[in-house]
């Protein structure tokens, strides 16, 4: 499958073209540490039952080892700031400042890449930001196969970012037009969102009719099909005590080379 963004903007640089966002993996998410550690640098140890019903002893994991967090992070493609954008406060009142080549009006642009829309009490404001909707003009968007969806949201747990861009789910088979992407900024964030920072990540969709059922178990039937998992998905290791990865896990492919 082949997902093409487009550019809507003739000041868009190559440098800050969409990628696969496992081109852009945090450094903390890479620099942090797969096994939790006591204060002497020694591997905690943690207890699990293993395949056979018996507690077993394992090195104790951090969320670093957690694959499903991982695919968060190279699932899809980011879309990046196109300049650097300036946030300030100016007798307490919002103002952005960004590059001319992204202001409307200036070289027969017809909008600016961020802008402001204002407050909104009907949208709930999410803990901790500004009640001031902030829009992101899409200046790139996507086009996809027939059939096929985006799911637009923010960069997937990256809470490290001052910003929270709204989530939103796009047909853009045939529409490729753009349009406006809003966002909150920190509670009284000042300061700049270097060029090249992803403000959404995009993870194409394909649309299927869905049917959905909901299981019951009673207490007995709980008991077994925690013990069938256990036999099924328990492994006995040092360093992974399920074997979800190596058998079930699938890797995931985007713009590999």
């Amino acid at each position: 499958m082949k997902i093409i963004f487009h550019s809507k903007s003739s000041k868009n640089k190559k440098e800050f073209e969409p990628k696969a966002s496992k081109k852009s993996i945090p450094k903390w998410f890479l620099d942090h540490d797969k096994h939790a550690r006591n204060e002497n640098g020694e591997i905690k140890k943690s207890k699990y039952i293993g395949k056979d019903g018996v507690e077993k002893e394992a090195n104790e994991l951090t969320w670093k080892s957690c694959p499903a967090i991982l695919d968060s992070f190279i699932y899809g493609y980011y879309i990046y700031t196109p300049c650097d954008i300036e946030f300030k406060k100016e007798n307490g009142v919002y103002k952005v400042y960004q590059d001319n080549d992204f202001i409307e009006g200036v070289h027969k642009k017809t909008f600016s890449f961020c802008g402001i829309r204002g407050e909104d009490s009907r949208f709930p404001t999410p803990e901790g930001h500004e009640n001031i909707h902030f829009t992101w003009t899409t200046n790139w968007f996507p086009q996809t196969p027939k059939g096929y969806s985006v799911l637009m949201t923010h960069p997937i747990n990256r809470f490290d970012l001052p910003f929270l861009t709204l989530t939103g789910i796009i047909d853009c088979s045939e529409y490729i037009n753009g349009g406006l992407l809003p966002f909150f900024i920190k509670k009284d964030f000042v300061g700049v969102i270097p060029a090249g920072t992803p403000y959404a990540q995009v993870i194409p969709l394909k649309n299927e009719d869905w049917q959905s059922e909901n299981v019951f178990y009673d207490e007995d039937e709980m008991v077994d099909h925690r013990k069938q998992m256990r036999l099924k998905y328990n492994v006995d290791h040092l360093d992974h005590t399920t074997n979800y990865k190596e058998l079930y896990w699938e890797r995931k492919n985007f713009d590999d080379d």
